[in-house]
């Protein structure tokens, strides 16, 4: 069964193009012009992978994609006008997979649609296999992909919740920043990437806030390990 992509933008020209290429591909497209008719129809069914604008006329892009990532843990990729830093900072840390600046090649946001449902895949076959995390007072829900502390719920971004996941599943086990990489975001590790810094930072401040039992701690040089 061919995945199903849901697109919203206010474009027609913009979706028309997008349809296309993810057409060609063998991937089934369903097109959105107002943030309202995606939600009413995401309730109904999910697909397996949003592509969001974030200017919109009845919403924007960040409120939508806080209402979607409380929902369910779909893949979500950001394709918008605003192409400054903060912009792309605020997109990945409420949740979003990835996020291309227009504007962009309709080729490049295929092969990242199509790394977000292997990633996705990759994650649901993990599942079956996976036992629920404790850790002291904190506990790892795997199928339900929630994160309960002193029965208090820690709110999660999609690779957050992943990157804990694969750093308690071997407590002390240390990962380096590629195979964390490689892993939690599906593609090629590149040096200069300070994606896994900036993740690790987030998870750290949120677990700390809690007060959770789960420690990550830096492996100089290396990469992350988590502790008791």
């Amino acid at each position: 069964m061919a995945s199903l992509i849901y697109i919203l933008d206010d474009d027609p020209k913009i979706l028309d193009i997008i349809s296309k290429y993810l057409r060609r591909e063998s991937l089934e497209v369903k097109t959105f012009g107002s943030g309202a008719s995606l939600m009413n129809t995401a309730k109904e069914k999910l697909p397996d992978c949003f592509v969001l604008d974030i200017m919109l006329p009845d919403t924007d892009g960040y409120t939508l994609c806080r209402e979607l990532t409380q929902m369910c843990s779909v893949p979500i990729i950001f394709v918008s006008a605003r192409d400054e830093k903060i912009d792309r900072i605020i997109g990945l840390e409420i949740g979003a997979d990835d996020y291309l600046s227009k504007p962009f090649s309709p080729r490049e946001l295929v092969a990242r649609v199509k790394v977000c449902l292997r990633r996705s895949a990759h994650i649901k076959k993990d599942i079956v296999d996976t036992k629920d995390i404790c850790f002291g007072n904190t506990n790892i829900d795997i199928s339900g992909r929630k994160v309960m502390c002193c029965k208090k719920p820690i709110e999660l971004t999609s690779r957050e919740f992943d990157m804990l996941v694969m750093l308690t599943k071997s407590i002390g086990k240390a990962y380096s920043r590629e195979e964390l990489y490689n892993d939690v975001w599906g593609w090629q590790y590149t040096q200069n990437s300070r994606s896994i810094d900036d993740l690790v930072k987030r998870l750290r401040k949120k677990l700390l806030a809690a007060q959770s039992s789960v420690s990550i701690n830096t492996v100089w040089g290396y990469g992350y390990k988590a502790e008791r």
